[in-house]
This record gives C-alpha cells, structure tokens and sequence, in this order.
C-alpha cells in the first residue's frame, strides 16, 4: 500500500504545482491600475494577499511530499537512507533511519482518496480555465490591454470556475495533511506544540484562502459588470451561479 501511495502524493505534487503557478507572467502596472480605478486599491491589496500565500503553499507542498516520500522509501527500501538523505541535506541521515517505522505505517484511506480527487479534480478543473481564458488569466487582479469577456467552456457552468478549482484544492490538502494514514499524523507531529502549530497555521492558511477567493469573486463582477456593461449583465443571466452550479 505504501508503494501505491508514492504515485498517489507524485500526482498530488505535480497538480498542486499546477494550481499554484501562475500560467502568463504578472500583468502590467497600468492594467494592475485599471483594476484598482474599478475596484479600490485598498481592497485589492488584501485580496492580492492570495498569491503570497500560492508561493508559500508551493514551497511547502514540495516539502512536504519530499519529506513523506522519503520516509516511505525508508521503511520499504532501508538501503535507500543515505540516498534519501543526500536528496534531503537538511535532514540528518537518522531521521530516515528512525522513519522507518513511521513509513510502514504510513497508508491510503477514504479520506486521503476523497482529498486526492479533489486536488487532481481542482487541478483539472484550473488547467482547463488557462486554456480557456488564455493571457487574460493573472493570479493578479487586472485588467488587461483589449480585455475579453469569456463566458464559453468552464465560464458557462459558472462565472468563477478556477475558484471552484481552488477551494476544492484546499479542501484537499488539508485532507491529505489531516488524514489518519499521513506522515503528519503517524508521526505523532501534531502532538507537539510546534505540530499544533503547523496544523493551526495549514488550517487558518486554507480558510483565509476559500474567503479571499468568494472575496474576489464579487471583486471581478463588480470590476467585469463595469467594464463590458450589457454583454456581462446578459452573461450573469445566463450563467447566474459564481461557484457551485445550483448553490451559489
């Protein structure tokens, strides 16, 4: 099972590095500001607070399946320790060694299975807003030069897909992170003052993310509405739900 779950936390790495990397470079000053004149420069700045938090939970997504990954290989392969270790210098070479118990223990359950279909699914469901907003996709709030109205694939089921995607990521990881057969857990880690920490700052990290997200949905169709005027009012009718389809 642990064998397995290697190919599970790969995938989750490779979606998590999607859902988290901007796919065009960072817009503009001037379409940054069309933005702020819509909107307000103050409220885009705490809603801009979403993509300091991207760079900090990539970092920390690699690091943590790295980390898992290792201790998995420790305890199936324990001639691999010096090899994981050389990967992983910050780590001393008996932390793998007395990792090996913690990796046999370390395992695939509902909840890691629901959470890892959401990570791939959030992920799937993002790439697919790339390709169809094109250069218009910015983890910045922007207005971009000749800016385009797209109400066609995903932005027909609603009006935010790639925040569907997002929260559904964030679900996930910390279902993955908080789950009975994770490295966190086996580990005991949350049991310490430092773990409940990491535990506390993981969860306050996804909830202030899931909220800046609704945030920025009302911040677009404030900033969309006023830009493209009719064309947006006809596509909200049409499309009336931001997030979920039926709910909200």
């Amino acid at each position: 099972m642990s064998q397995v779950k290697i190919l599970f936390l790969a995938a989750n790495t490779i979606a998590s590095h999607v859902v988290l990397t901007p796919p065009n470079a960072t817009p503009m000053p001037g379409e940054r500001a069309n933005f702020k004149v819509n909107v307000g420069n103050t409220r885009t700045k705490l809603l801009d607070l979403i993509v300091s938090i991207a760079t900090l939970a990539k970092v920390a997504v690699y690091a943590d399946s790295a980390v898992e990954i290792a201790t998995i290989l420790s305890a199936i392969y324990p001639a691999a320790t010096k090899a994981c270790a050389s990967v992983i210098p910050l780590l001393p070479v008996r932390f793998f060694a007395a990792a090996a118990n913690v990796g046999q223990n370390i395992h695939i359950t509902l909840p890691f299975t629901v959470g890892w279909l959401l990570i791939v699914g959030g992920a799937a469901i993002r790439v697919t807003c790339y390709r169809y907003l094109g250069r218009h996709f910015t983890f910045e709030l922007a207005l971009r030069k000749e800016h385009k109205l797209i109400t066609s694939g995903p932005y027909s089921v609603v009006r935010h897909p790639s925040y569907t995607g997002s929260i559904m990521f964030a679900l996930g990881r910390l279902l993955c992170m908080f789950d009975e057969g994770s490295l966190w857990i086996q580990c005991g880690i949350f049991q310490s003052i430092l773990g409940k920490a990491i535990g506390s700052t993981a969860v306050f990290l996804a909830v202030f993310a899931i909220f800046s997200f609704i945030g920025r949905t009302r911040a677009e169709d404030d900033m969309l509405k006023r830009e493209f005027g009719q064309q947006w009012v006809v596509w909200a009718d049409r499309t009336p739900y931001r997030l979920i389809p039926y709910l909200y």
